[in-house]
């Protein structure tokens, strides 16, 4: 499958600092540290959208960079490697995923990410609150605390259907003629289906 998740048209910042990218990136995805090894140059690159509640983004640092964060509170991060490798330092397990992986990150779980210096992601940031509803909504059992996925790293044509739902849900994000109901609609499926397949 071709991944297309967001065009280069919808370019926040493209040819940046890694830093400047950095703070927009606490203000809209997740609070975190970064640090930067090596020569920096201005190539790091973003694109983000709001779908509804969830964020969409894709980024690059266009550097050796390592993200450091104690956790984000009521917010899932789904982590899709489009190029490059990332080692993840998750509790006392260390993962080094390339280019086809995708892993789902838990709230309050602190993370110590390592990207290479061509690695680009794109960031799926789901707030707690969409799979308590799809809980409901579907008559699944919730434990008392919130939900926990497996730190299993999955390659991309292992969830084809994922991927095909987020592409869809790209489009409508940047076409402009979407509905604050219709999205609505796309967030609920794209939470079932994260439960349901990761």
């Amino acid at each position: 499958m071709s991944l297309q998740f967001l065009n280069q048209k919808s370019s926040v910042f493209a040819g940046a600092d890694p830093f400047e990218v950095s703070n927009f990136v606490n203000q809209h995805v997740g609070s975190h540290g970064l640090q930067l090894s090596g020569r920096v140059h201005e190539g790091a690159s973003l694109n983000h959208r709001k779908a509804g509640c969830i964020d969409l983004c894709r980024l690059s640092y266009g550097a050796q960079a390592r993200v450091v964060s104690e956790g984000l509170p009521d917010i899932y991060h789904v982590q899709f490697i489009l190029r490059g490798h990332c080692q993840y330092e998750l509790h006392r397990d260390s993962l080094s995923l390339s280019a086809g992986h995708v892993l789902l990150i838990n709230p309050d779980e602190p993370i110590d990410l390592t990207y290479s210096a061509d690695c680009e992601k794109f960031i799926v940031r789901v707030p707690s609150s969409l799979f308590n509803e799809a809980c409901i909504e579907h008559r699944w059992f919730k434990p008392n605390e919130s939900i926990k996925f497996n730190q299993t790293p999955y390659k991309f044509e292992e969830i084809d259907s994922l991927l095909y739902l987020l592409n869809l849900l790209c489009q409508e994000a940047e076409s402009g003629t979407s509905t604050p109901q219709m999205l609505q609609h796309y967030n609920r499926v794209v939470a079932g289906k994260l439960i349901t397949l990761l």
